[in-house]
């Protein structure tokens, strides 16, 4: 399961907040999901701020859902395209460092 979440720029920083177990205990359970943040621009997506890709067990995505409350999930296409966005941009780095090591 999977939850991408739109954040704009003036709220990046609540992004860390919402994620610091220390402060907020609620976000254990989320940050043992994978949690990507990228720049929605460097994903080629226009029109988007800062993405959030929580990827995981239902039960940690779900979590998610009021830890990002200041964000709008993306849902439908929107979401499935940021979500191969992430990956395509895994996968180039991935295959970048594998040419360079000779993997």
């Amino acid at each position: 399961m999977y939850a991408v979440y739109n954040v704009k720029p003036a709220d990046k920083p609540l992004i860390d907040a919402a994620l610091d177990v220390q402060k907020n205990p609620a976000a254990d359970l989320v940050t043992r999901q994978s949690v990507v943040v990228r720049d929605a621009a460097a994903l080629g997506l226009q029109g988007l701020g800062v993405l959030v890709l929580v990827e995981g067990e239902d039960r940690g995505v779900k979590a998610s859902e009021p830890i990002f409350a200041f964000a709008e999930r993306l849902t439908g296409e929107k979401a499935e395209t940021a979500r191969r966005a992430f990956h395509a941009q895994d996968d180039a780095a991935a295959a970048g460092v594998g040419f360079i090591f000779g993997d």
